[in-house]
């Protein structure tokens, strides 16, 4: 599991297209690679999923 910072819109729990933002975190790709996200931190704009 990684926690990590996102961009955009807030990813959903669940499997999502990921892929990398450009500055060291994720946002929602319909290219990207398929993650299982378990958590989301609106807050902190923070998420966290199974990298594989």
């Amino acid at each position: 599991m990684v926690t990590v910072p996102y961009t955009g819109a807030v990813p959903p729990i669940g499997i999502v297209r990921l892929a990398g933002n450009g500055t060291g975190g994720v946002r929602i790709d319909t290219e990207g690679g398929e993650y299982l996200v378990t958590e989301v931190d609106q807050t902190n704009s923070l998420v966290t999923f199974l990298l594989q």
